[in-house]
C-alpha cells in the first residue's frame, strides 16, 4: 500500500459485522461505491470492511453446506417437494431468507422422511 493511502486509512476504527449484515439487507447487491461510502461513513478501512464482508459471506456458505442433510447427501430432488415447500413455509418463521429455511427444512427431511406433515 502507498504511503498516502496508510495515512488515509490511519485513523479508521475496527468493522462492526453487524453493520455490514445491515448494511447488505438495507442495500442488496451494492456496487462498489456504495460499499466503500458505506465504510467511510462508519470510518472503516474500505478494505478492512470488504474483508469483513467476503468472511460474512463465506460463514454464510458454510452454513448453507452444513447440517443432516448435506452430511447425509441429501438434496432438494431426494425429498417430497410437498414437505419441502410447506417444511420452507414454516422454517421461514425463524428468518427472513429462503436458503435458510430451505436448508433448516432439508436438515429435518434428512432426519424425518414425513417431518412437516407430522406436525
Amino acid at each position: 500500500m502507498k504511503k498516502h493511502a496508510e495515512e488515509e486509512y490511519k485513523n479508521t476504527v475496527p468493522v462492526n459485522t453487524d453493520k455490514v449484515v445491515d448494511f447488505f439487507h438495507r442495500t442488496p447487491n451494492p456496487n462498489d461505491e456504495q460499499f466503500h461510502s458505506f465504510a467511510k461513513r462508519h470510518n472503516y478501512n474500505p478494505h478492512k470492511a470488504e474483508a469483513a464482508a467476503y468472511s460474512l459471506a463465506t460463514d454464510y456458505v458454510k452454513f448453507l453446506k452444513a447440517g443432516r442433510a448435506n452430511k447425509k447427501n441429501i438434496k432438494a430432488s431426494d425429498v417430497d417437494p410437498k414437505e419441502l415447500k410447506v417444511g420452507t413455509k414454516v422454517e421461514m418463521e425463524h428468518t427472513t431468507d429462503k436458503a435458510t429455511a430451505k436448508r433448516i427444512a432439508l436438515d429435518h427431511l434428512a432426519e424425518v422422511k414425513h417431518y412437516y406433515s407430522g406436525l
